[in-house]
């Protein structure tokens, strides 16, 4: 509608990863993500809160062919506002989760 912000574009948007390597196998990284307050929908009607987000990763070679890798998302367990899809149909921000991966290249 005339005169209205556009849907799900926050005002302030940042992120911010960082990975350093603690040794020649091991790295750790930690990233933060901030979306700052967005409408829902074109109406304006409904404003989803600011939010701060943590992540973390640790990453390690187990050979030259083969990575273990941990990441975390949420690290604090904030609650928050992912998305909408119109006034009444918003979405949460997963809660702490944790997700292990195993590669190998050839």
């Amino acid at each position: 509608a005339a005169g209205t912000d556009v849907q799900l574009v926050p005002d302030f948007s940042a992120s911010l990863w960082n990975r350093i390597a603690i040794t020649d196998r091991l790295d750790i990284a930690l990233g933060v993500i901030h979306q700052g307050e967005q409408f829902a929908s074109i109406s304006n009607a409904v404003v989803l809160p600011a939010y701060t987000r943590v992540d973390a990763g640790i990453f390690y070679a187990l050979s030259d062919r083969v990575d273990l890798q941990l990441n975390i998302e949420n690290v604090f367990d904030e609650t928050y506002w992912y998305t909408a899809h119109g006034d009444n149909n918003i979405s949460p921000g997963s809660p702490t989760a944790a997700r292990l991966t195993l590669s190998a290249s050839f």
